[in-house]
């Protein structure tokens, strides 16, 4: 069995957020549990039985048939739309291009290039590990389309 336990103030600083069980996430979490499996006996249900049954119980305000199959599929070909098209594309537009040349490339405050190393390592030892080019990289992936 699992005590609860309410959060030490700190000071008048509000607790750091957590993703902790707490008695109201859990609240919420058994309600969501008990709406999503009452909609999905109520759409078993509109789906499974015939009309003449839902007819003769006075529920004729429910739609056609042809939805409960039609539903599903279209909100999965939505989904599978954005994740094959949608998704991809929204991050390929904030990338930057191969044939991008006069746009300066960003460089970050940690990389070493090769050009910048200290030293070469002579003898056959291990070479230091450094950056590549932005433009190397490009000409690399133009040359090599595999």
């Amino acid at each position: 069995m699992m005590i609860w336990r309410k959060p030490k103030k700190q000071g008048g600083v509000a607790p750091e957020h957590n993703p902790a069980p707490t008695p109201s996430r859990a609240v919420y979490g058994f309600v969501l549990y008990l709406v999503a499996k009452f909609l999905l006996i109520m759409y078993l249900a509109w789906a499974l039985i015939p009309d003449d049954i839902l007819l003769r119980l006075g529920l004729d305000f429910f739609p056609q048939k042809y939805w409960a199959v039609a539903t599903p599929v279209y909100l999965s070909l939505a989904f599978m739309t954005f994740i094959l098209l949608v998704y991809p594309s929204l991050g390929r537009l904030h990338a930057r291009g191969l044939w991008d040349k006069y746009v300066p490339h960003p460089r970050d405050k940690h990389a070493i290039y090769r050009n910048e190393l200290p030293c070469e390592v002579d003898g056959g030892g291990v070479p230091p590990v450094y950056d590549m080019e932005p433009h190397l990289i490009q000409q690399y992936l133009l040359h090599h389309p595999e």
